[in-house]
């Protein structure tokens, strides 16, 4: 049986509820196991909102062999104060140990495993110690690997990014030769292993305004992404990123590669808010995660679509099956 791994991510954002509506919704526990890092005292009313019948088998150490049929699993964390939309040093520990508890569940059984983790508050964890910006670095890390990206799931456009979570002014030097090949080669291996491209077509965004006006806005398309392009077949660019979106030429492409976060995620947010998926590209197992965040605004009012959720699930069991 499949299992089914949920991180809580803050318990002060609607992680609890959008994990409870979609274990409801799609009915996991009939067809897989169904894990949850995270508050036991939380997560039982919450589900039992939804579900009355549910079943729960609490603990505090998992065991990889346990195999409950239609029993949802909690592999409880100590909780912590909790005030729906308001974040906390104890709410950013929760989170980190649900994250840390989860990746060494998924671990004990990659094959059969995917982890689904709920939106954190990075300045939560901040200040319950962490120096990790997001959930990708921080799984990256635990995992060992140093050549990863984040890459975004949905029916209309799947995306990566080249860097992740810096600073704008970071990103012009962090562009090298070296950085475009390494995503180039795990993301071309994602797209043929796992999601059945065999020759799969590539976009490259330029980083400056109009991918830098044949060198009179900016060096890099011409010193370095350029030459990068011109040495493989399946990859073209670098693409003005305004008419690119403006135009719908990611249409025509099985993947759209970007410098930078907001110049990717402005755009596909539009146009796949409610299905869109976040996936780690380059880990040893699979891990999505909704394309949205903690929502703090809304918790706690019974409001949250659960769609991205649901679409992280079903993406992370279609990516299991291609593994």
């Amino acid at each position: 049986m499949d299992k089914i791994v949920f991180s809580c991510g803050d318990i002060a954002g609607i992680g609890p509820e959008i994990i409870a509506r979609t274990i409801q919704k799609e009915n996991l526990t009939k067809k897989h196991q169904v894990i949850i890092t995270g508050p036991a005292d939380v997560f039982i009313p919450e589900i039992k909102r939804y579900t009355e019948s549910a079943k729960f088998y609490v603990t505090d150490s998992y065991d990889p062999s346990l195999n409950l049929h239609e029993t949802i699993i909690i592999n409880s964390i100590q909780s912590a104060p909790v005030k729906p939309g308001i974040h906390s040093p104890d709410t950013g520990r929760v989170a980190l140990e649900a994250i840390y508890k989860a990746h060494d569940i998924v671990c004990s059984d990659i094959s059969r495993s995917v982890l689904v983790t709920a939106p954190i508050s990075k300045e939560a964890i901040k200040s319950a110690g962490s120096d990790f910006p997001g959930h990708t670095e921080l799984l990256a890390f635990l995992s060992g690997i140093q050549n990863f990206s984040m890459m975004f799931l949905s029916s209309k456009m799947i995306g990566a990014l080249l860097t992740i979570h810096e600073p704008l002014s970071f990103v012009p030097d962090m562009i090298t030769p070296e950085l475009l090949e390494n995503k180039y080669i795990l993301l071309n291996e994602v797209l043929h292993d796992k999601l059945g491209k065999n020759n799969p077509r590539i976009a490259l965004l330029g980083l400056n305004p109009h991918a830098g006006e044949n060198g009179n806005i900016g060096h890099e398309e011409q010193d370095i992404m350029i030459p990068f392009v011109n040495k493989y077949p399946n990859i073209e660019g670098p693409f003005p990123a305004d008419g690119f979106f403006g135009n719908r030429t990611y249409e025509q492409f099985d993947l759209v590669l970007s410098p930078y976060h907001d110049q990717l995620l402005i755009p596909f947010k539009f146009f796949a808010f409610s299905e869109g998926v976040n996936f780690t590209a380059g880990l040893p197992y699979i891990r999505t995660s909704p394309d949205h965040g903690t929502a703090f605004s809304i918790a706690g009012k019974g409001i949250a679509d659960p769609s991205s959720m649901i679409s992280a699930v079903r993406w992370a069991l279609k990516l299991l099956g291609k593994k």
